[in-house]
């Protein structure tokens, strides 16, 4: 799977309002790549996202404990290195895989079965959100000719709109905005980028809507 990860108002479903902090907590003996975090708000929305999305994954995943801890000492490495731990999370493994529980999950109305797509969303504070889109290009079922492309990770929403870009200035890197358009629904337009989102065939454009 090509996973397109980089930089959307609905709350985690029973959860009480999270505070503008990472998923630890900003006191006591923090290294320097913690105390970085604490203190942008982006880095920390990023924490928090992998925070939750690693205690939703199922258990069939294959990531261990150890594992984690192993990725967190190499996030650390950055120190106090603003795009280093920016990088790390953005290629957190757990983001190219398909999580269900952390928002809620809207189906991309009017493209047919042969391309479907959801997008899911979930606030985490302020107008930081996580985002994960995933779509398919069925060429046939059959013999397992299938494309996918996707995004997973957070998205600062400003007025309910945001921007991703995967490659700022080249020409045919993934670019897409996403657009609040009511309370259950969402709109994808790449209209101003040639680049595409994942495999040949692929295309994250369009209503993404709960009837």
């Amino acid at each position: 799977m090509k996973a397109l990860v980089a930089l959307l108002a609905l709350p985690l479903i029973g959860a009480a309002a999270i505070p503008d902090k990472p998923s630890f907590a900003c006191k006591g003996r923090l290294s320097a790549s913690e105390r970085a975090i604490c203190g942008n708000l982006e880095l920390a929305a990023w924490d928090r996202a992998m925070a939750i999305v690693y205690r939703a994954m199922p258990a069939g995943w294959d990531w261990s404990a150890r594992q984690q801890a192993s990725w967190l000492k190499s996030r650390n490495r950055c120190g106090a290195g603003q795009d280093c731990l920016r990088r790390a999370y953005q290629t957190w493994p757990g983001f190219s895989q398909p999580v269900g529980g952390v928002g809620l999950v809207f189906p991309r109305i009017g493209t047919g079965p042969a391309n479907p797509a959801s997008l899911q969303v979930m606030h985490i504070y302020g107008d930081w959100h996580y985002v994960s889109v995933n779509a398919l290009h069925i060429r046939d079922a059959a013999i397992g000719a299938v494309n996918d492309g996707s995004y997973a990770g957070v998205m600062l929403l400003k007025r309910g709109k945001a921007t991703y870009e995967e490659a700022p200035g080249v020409r045919h890197s993934c670019r897409f905005t996403l657009t609040s358009t009511g309370p259950r629904s969402w709109t994808i337009d790449q209209s101003d980028a040639p680049g595409q989102c994942g495999g040949l065939g692929v295309f994250l454009d369009g209503d993404y809507r709960l009837d």
